[in-house]
């Protein structure tokens, strides 16, 4: 008569992230936000539950990424509920976790939805990075990694930075929010044909150039956008509309008598 419960879970032929991140593949930020929001959906499902499924355990081992491209959240065996968290972690005395990717009130043995999103930040530090969060220093108990992840933009900094909030008061916990906001992110993703190996090198240049060209235009409209944000005290990052609106209002006059003393 004893009850045995069984959890079956698919194959998944691919890759771990840190064995990708091991290997040497480094993301880009093209990249990153299309994996984020992919990893963000199946997030957003498992806690829209009745009751909501905590995975706890969010980090570059439990995320198998497909030659497609399509992440598999995987290993639900520390699988909590949100109705029975507290007591039963407390009488035990066990956490559940990866150190570093596990946020601080998880030690606790509090389990809440914003834990996840915690974890899932830390992960996209470790892609940007390829650093462990341990080696990270620390202020007011949040990771300082700024500087380890490469150019990437302010707004993805941003979304990071409130998905890492040590105080789960101050985290951002509205999933589809995060997804709004990495919607609104601006990434160069070019078109042009991957280069062919052939003798004639001269149309491979014209490629590389094109492509340097662009990402330099890119950039550029990105810092002057991410400079009056900041400059104008702007919390949510601008679209690309409303920043260009702003660009015709203000500069469009100077940009005409620009364009009329070139013509003369």
């Amino acid at each position: 008569n004893q009850k045995l419960y069984i959890l079956v879970q698919e194959y998944v032929e691919g890759r771990t992230l840190r064995q990708l991140i091991e290997e040497g593949k480094r993301f880009k930020e093209d990249e990153i936000k299309t994996l984020l929001l992919k990893i963000l959906d199946i997030v957003d499902y498992i806690h829209s539950l009745h009751p909501p499924v905590i995975h706890r355990d969010i980090n570059p081992n439990n995320i198998i990424l497909t030659n497609e491209g399509i992440p598999y959240l995987i290993d639900f065996g520390s699988i909590g509920d949100i109705i029975k968290h507290t007591i039963a972690a407390a009488k035990s005395n066990t956490f559940v976790g990866t150190i570093g990717f596990s946020p601080p009130e998880q030690f606790f043995g509090k389990v809440l939805p914003a834990n996840d999103i915690y974890s899932l930040g830390v992960t996209i530090i470790y892609l940007l990075s390829g650093k462990e969060p341990t080696d990270f220093e620390i202020e007011n108990m949040k990771i300082k990694y700024r500087k380890e992840v490469g150019n990437i933009s302010l707004e993805l900094n941003r979304v990071i930075d409130d998905m890492i909030e040590p105080d789960v008061s101050n985290r951002v916990t509205d999933v589809k929010m995060i997804i709004e906001r990495l919607n609104k992110i601006n990434i160069p993703i070019l078109n042009e044909k991957p280069l062919k190996q052939s003798n004639d090198y001269s149309n491979q240049q014209e490629l590389i150039t094109n492509y340097e060209k662009k990402y330099l235009e890119q950039n550029i409209y990105n810092y002057a956008k991410e400079r009056y944000e900041e400059e104008n005290n702007i919390d949510n990052p601008m679209s690309a509309s409303e920043f260009n609106s702003v660009v015709l209002r203000y500069f469009g006059k100077a940009i005409l008598f620009i364009m009329i003393a070139a013509i003369f």
